[in-house]
């Protein structure tokens, strides 16, 4: 047994650890947020209403899809059908398989905060109303969540189960493959 197996197989004995290890990436470089929680943030959804991020969904499951760049569309747009048509869509199947709260979380670092008006714009423009409220908007740091989430490549979408307490269950990023959304869907069924 190599070296990289020893240590791939040691971790797999610590589950907390291998999903630490799946947020922080491969390098472990940047600090995991106090115990895999989420980090709290305001956000306003596409309707005007203000969200206080883990804090208002507390005691839900949340499928949180964010969007740290404008470089994520292409990717994001893989993604947007299969949810909805699963998880948001009251009258799809999915709807009775999943208990979980969707909001796709679009970031703003310092240097873009004055783009915002503009992206809010063309997203009340484009998406459908009844998906306002699942749509929210940050002026938080977007590059300091991303740091305290552990995101390294910012150029991609990131996907985040995260438990009735705030605690990130599991992270995927980039584009949809059906192996990613059943791995990450598995967190957020009805128990």
């Amino acid at each position: 047994m190599n070296k990289a197996q020893h240590i791939l197989r040691s971790l797999t004995t610590n589950k907390l650890l291998l999903v630490t290890l799946l947020i922080c990436g491969p390098f472990f470089q940047a600090k995991v947020y106090a115990q895999n929680q989420l980090p709290q943030f305001e956000a306003t959804d596409l309707n005007g209403e203000g969200r206080l991020i883990p804090d208002d969904f507390f005691g839900r499951k949340i499928l949180l899809g964010f969007a740290f760049s404008n470089q994520v569309q292409d990717a994001l747009q893989t993604w947007i059908e299969p949810i909805y048509y699963e998880m948001i869509d009251s009258t799809s199947l999915g709807s009775m398989v999943y208990d979980t709260e969707v909001l796709l979380v679009i970031c703003f670092n310092k240097a873009n905060v004055n783009f915002k008006k503009k992206v809010e714009s063309e997203l009340k423009e484009n998406v459908f109303e009844e998906c306002f409220p699942n749509v929210v908007l940050t002026d938080s740091d977007g590059a300091r969540i991303a740091e305290l989430l552990g995101v390294k490549d910012i150029r991609v979408p990131h996907l985040f189960a995260i438990d009735p307490s705030g605690k990130i269950s599991y992270h995927t990023s980039g584009k949809y493959s059906e192996g990613k959304f059943d791995k990450l869907s598995s967190f957020l069924e009805y128990e």
